[in-house]
């Protein structure tokens, strides 16, 4: 592995580790990144945010695990997004 991928990856987990602090905003741009950058890293601290905070209380009750499902939604998304924005065919954008 790179030295760069592996600086960005620990950069990650340290904004993921300062927004377990309650600032959401840098979790989730962490899980983003992660997502982004290595998609099990993505996944993992996704779970791992699951896990220290638990069920968000409020109207978003039925959300269980909040963090993994927006890192899910960044891998699927980086997996399909190739294949219909960058695809040559007549029927695609």
């Amino acid at each position: 592995m790179r030295m760069k991928k592996v600086f960005c990856i620990v950069l990650v987990v340290a904004l993921c580790l300062f927004g377990l602090l309650k600032w959401w905003p840098i979790a989730a741009l962490a899980v983003a990144a992660g997502a982004l950058l290595a998609p099990p890293l993505g996944v993992g601290l996704g779970l791992v945010l699951d896990i220290a905070w638990g069920a968000p209380p409020g109207a978003l009750h039925f959300l269980y695990f909040p963090w993994t499902l927006l890192a899910l939604v960044i891998v699927s998304a980086r997996a399909l997004a190739p294949k219909f924005f960058f695809s040559r065919g007549s029927d695609t954008l």
